[in-house]
Order: C-alpha cells, then structure tokens, then sequence
C-alpha cells in the first residue's frame, strides 16, 4: 500500500470474477460493461489514481470458494495484480470485514467512482456503505450489470437502482466522462456509463448529492452532471 499515489478519486471495481460473470445467466450487456471498466482503468492508471478490484469469496463448497478457479478475476479485466489492490471479501459491502476504508485513508481519496456486478446486490450496499462512511461516491452507469431475475429483467433492474440510487447517495458519471482529475476538468465526453450509489444521478454525468451529504471534509456534496468517454481521473 506505500506505492499508493495519493489522489482525491479512487477506482473500486465489485466482483468481476469468472464465476459470476461467465454463468449461466449472461449480464445485462456484459462486453459493454467490461469495456467500459476497462476505459475506466486506463483512465485511473494514466493520472496514477489508486485502482482496487473486490474478489466475492464464498463458503467452503460453493463455486467461488476460497482458491477456487471461478473467484477469480475475469482474465480481460486490465488489473495489474503488481500494481492495483486486490482484495477478498465475505460480505456484499466491500467495507465489511476488509481493509477497504483504511486503504482509501491512507492514500487520501475522498472520491470514489464504483463499477462491477451485481448490481442490486454488491454494487448498491457498497455504494451506499461508501455514502454513508462519509466517501463522495460515484456510480458509472454503463460499467455495472447484473443478470435476469425472477419477473425482472436485467436491464430493469439497472435502471431501477440508477434512478433510485441517484441523488441522496452518489453521484452519477459515464465512463467517457469519468475524470480522476479535478472535477472542473472533467467534462465534454461521453460514453454510456451509470453511476449508482446513495447521492447522485445514475447516468453519464457526474452527481453529488446536492441534499447534503457532507464529504469526509466535512464539505456538503454537490451535483456535478458530467458526460463523456474521455475523462480522466486525477
């Protein structure tokens, strides 16, 4: 963790594994997505913003269970296990039981940008977990899936969490026009790309929560609509 660039916005990519991606149920726009994750880790690795990717663990037994071939990462995920921060977790929130907050401390980031699957499951505790732990968390709208649900389709459940989760708890950015620099620079690009937590709009604009959720400076969090495929972190 001493190579981690300190940097006001951080990456944190859910469950990209083999297992949950590659099941027997395709995600919602699956390649898209992964593009756009990867898009997205280029974008952080150019302005050397810390990047950490989350492995779903399961019980002993299971299809992702420890050491097992299908936890892993997805072999076309651009994650450099040199490089980024890879870490297992137990739980749907990626601050449950892990060393998440205290990594995103010590390198300073106060901003933090998620994509992965699932999205009714992982993505939305974590997002609002990140919220509520006092992160300006964003939510890239075209880099999270999930699969068909009973009486529910993918795509449904999608937009339902970009539109409920918009606001109150994330802000919302598209991976073209996610920026890992400051938030003024961030702007004219665009990709599709939703971003859903508990404080701004899912979609491909940057949101903060203008009701006020204080940042972890104490700062209240505004609503920024950003859009665009080239942005940057930084």
């Amino acid at each position: 963790m001493s190579d981690l660039v300190q940097s006001r916005r951080a990456l944190l990519i859910v469950d990209m594994q083999r297992g949950l991606f590659n099941g027997a149920e395709p995600p919602h726009e699956g390649a898209r997505v992964l593009d756009n994750i990867n898009l997205l880790i280029a974008r952080a690795r150019a302005t050397h913003a810390p990047i950490f990717a989350a492995r779903h663990t399961g019980p002993k037994g299971s299809p992702i269970e420890p050491g097992s071939a299908l936890r892993q990462l997805l072999a076309d995920l651009h994650v450099d296990a040199e490089r980024d921060v890879t870490f297992d977790k137990t739980r749907p929130s990626c601050f449950a039981g892990t060393g998440l907050a205290q990594w995103l401390r010590d390198a300073k980031v106060d901003e933090l940008a998620i994509v992965g699957m699932k999205t009714e499951y992982c993505v939305d505790t974590t997002c609002r977990a990140a919220s509520e732990l006092g992160w300006r968390t964003v939510l890239i709208e075209d880099a999270h899936t999930t699969t068909d649900a009973p009486g529910l389709s993918a795509q449904a459940i999608v937009a339902h969490h970009n539109r409920v989760l918009s606001g109150p708890f994330v802000n919302s950015r598209a991976p073209p026009t996610t920026c890992f620099k400051a938030p003024a620079r961030c702007a004219g690009v665009s990709l599709s790309v939703h971003a859903q937590c508990a404080s701004s709009a899912v979609r491909v604009k940057l949101s903060v929560d203008r009701e006020g959720t204080a940042g972890r400076d104490g700062r209240q969090n505004e609503t920024r609509p950003v859009t665009g495929a080239r942005g940057s972190f930084g």
